[in-house]
């Protein structure tokens, strides 16, 4: 009798602890303002394109290919546009309603959409990095609406 009852205290004490356990979370160093996380992610096809508007976003998109050859074994056509983003693209902008270095990225199902100011730009492109899973056609990022920004207008370190 005993022998029953602790082997089902212990086989409850495990479905609890399997119910309690949270789903994966997004993890980004550092830790950015803003993250807000929704389920599905965005899966590009070989007709994704980046999409760029100016040359500052360019050297993102750049950089972004560079990183994608390097690290997963792929890489998307990179063209400017003036217009929005449309299904299945990655479009990078600048946007000076944003605050100095600071980014925003939304990624959805359908699409990545990277806004930045300056540096921010880039700062947003270290983020979708860390972002990216998977190899070659099969890679896919987790939809996130991500805002940052710098908390101090100085960088530094103190002993």
């Amino acid at each position: 009798m005993k022998k029953f009852l602790v082997s089902s205290l212990g086989l409850l004490l495990c479905v609890i602890a399997a119910a309690q356990q949270q789903p994966a979370t997004v993890s980004i160093i550092p830790a950015p303002k803003s993250l807000q996380t929704s389920p599905g992610s965005f899966k590009p096809t070989k007709q994704t394109m980046i999409l760029y508007g100016d040359t500052e976003a360019k050297k993102v998109a750049e950089l972004l290919n560079t990183f994608l050859k390097a690290n997963h074994g792929t890489t998307f056509s990179a063209h400017q546009t003036k217009a929005l983003a449309s299904s299945g693209q990655i479009m990078i902008a600048q946007d000076q309603h944003l605050p100095a270095e600071g980014y925003m990225l939304t990624v959805t199902d359908k699409m990545i959409q990277l806004r930045g100011n300056g540096a921010g730009l880039f700062y947003g492109l270290q983020t979708l990095q860390q972002l990216i899973r998977g190899e070659g056609s099969a890679i896919e990022v987790p939809n996130v609406k991500i805002t940052d920004e710098p908390r101090f207008a100085y960088r530094g370190l103190m002993l």
